[in-house]
C-alpha cells in the first residue's frame, strides 16, 4: 500500500513540475511588429531569438504584405497563442485570419 501511495505522489509531482516548466517557456515568447519600407511584419521572439518572422499575410494566395501594423500584430497574436498551446508549426487558416483581422484594415484579396 505504501508503494502505491509513493508512486501516486511521484506521479503528481512530475505532472506539476512539467506544467511549471511549460509556463516559464510561455512567458518568454512575445510578438513584435516591425516596419519595412512599405509594409509591416511581425516576429515572434523567444528571448532574443526570432522563432517566426512573417512578412506576408498567411493563408491567402500570393505574397500580400501587411499594410497595417495592427493587422500584423493581430495575426502574430494568433500564432503566439498556438505556440502557447503547444501547436507547432502554428499554421493559420484563412478563417482564423479573417476572424482576427482588424475591422478598419483592408483584408487581402484571394
Amino acid at each position: 500500500m505504501k508503494s502505491i501511495v509513493w508512486l501516486l505522489i511521484l506521479f503528481l509531482f512530475s505532472c506539476t513540475s512539467d506544467k511549471s516548466a511549460d509556463l516559464s517557456v510561455r512567458h518568454e515568447l512575445r510578438v513584435e511588429r516591425l516596419k519595412g519600407s512599405d509594409y509591416w511584419k511581425y516576429v515572434v521572439r523567444k528571448g532574443d531569438k526570432i522563432v517566426i518572422e512573417q512578412t506576408f499575410v498567411p493563408a491567402f494566395s500570393g505574397k500580400q504584405p501587411f499594410y497595417d501594423s495592427v493587422a500584423a500584430s493581430s495575426i502574430g497574436l494568433v500564432v503566439l497563442n498556438k505556440l502557447d498551446s503547444g501547436i507547432f508549426p502554428p499554421s493559420v487558416s484563412k478563417s482564423e485570419v479573417i476572424d482576427a483581422w482588424p475591422m478598419n484594415a483592408l483584408l487581402p484579396e484571394d
